[in-house]
C-alpha cells in the first residue's frame, strides 16, 4: 500500500530550495533600503563613524530573520509548502504543528546545508523536525489541513524568535 501523505526526496528538497529562495528574496527586499542608507551615511561621514542611537539595520535584520524562523507558523505551511502542498504536523498527534513547534524546527536554519543532507536520508524529517517532534507530509489527504490560525500563538512565536536571536547575538558578542 502506498502512503499518499509520504513526502518524496525530490518534492521535499524542492520545497526547501523554494522556501530558501523566497525567504532570501524577502529578506533582501526588507534589508536593501536600510543597507543603502547606511552605505550613503558612510560615504558622507568623514570619520567613518556610522553608529547612531538606533541601529535600524540591525532591527530590520532581526525582524527579517524572525520572519524566516516563523515561515511555517500559519497552518504549518510556508509559501513553498503551500505551492507543493506539504504541511508540518506534530508527530505525536498527527495534527497541524503549532506555531511554537514550527519556530523550534526552524531554529536550525543557520545549518541549512546540513539540513539538506539530512533530508536526503529522511525526506519527512530534518534535524529541526527531530528537535521539535514534527514531520512534513503531503497535505492533500490531511483532514484538517487548514485549521484556524491562532494569532496569539503566532505573535508569541514571533516574539520568542526575537528573544532567541537577541540572546544568541549578545552571547556571541561578548562585551
Amino acid at each position: 500500500m502506498i502512503d499518499k501523505n509520504k513526502v518524496t526526496k525530490g518534492a521535499r528538497l524542492g520545497a526547501m530550495f523554494l522556501d530558501h529562495l523566497f525567504m532570501c528574496i524577502i529578506l533582501s527586499l526588507l534589508m536593501m533600503p536600510f543597507m543603502a542608507m547606511d552605505f550613503g551615511k558612510s560615504l558622507n561621514d568623514k570619520s567613518l563613524n556610522t553608529t547612531s542611537s538606533i541601529d535600524w539595520t540591525l532591527i530590520i535584520m532581526y525582524l527579517a530573520m524572525s520572519l524566516y524562523f516563523n515561515k511555517d507558523v500559519f497552518q504549518g505551511k510556508s509559501i513553498a509548502k503551500r505551492i507543493v502542498k506539504q504541511q508540518i504536523i506534530d508527530i505525536k498527534t498527527n495534527e497541524v504543528a503549532s506555531p511554537i513547534k514550527c519556530l523550534i524546527r526552524n531554529i536550525t536554519i543557520p545549518i541549512w546545508i546540513i539540513e539538506v543532507i539530512v533530508v536526503l536520508y529522511s525526506p519527512s524529517r530534518r534535524i529541526g523536525d527531530f528537535i521539535a517532534g514534527t514531520k512534513v507530509i503531503n497535505a492533500v489527504e490531511l483532514d484538517n489541513s487548514n485549521p484556524p490560525v491562532y494569532f496569539k500563538k503566532v505573535i508569541v512565536a514571533f516574539i520568542l524568535s526575537l528573544v532567541i536571536m537577541s540572546v544568541l547575538t549578545f552571547s556571541f558578542m561578548g562585551n
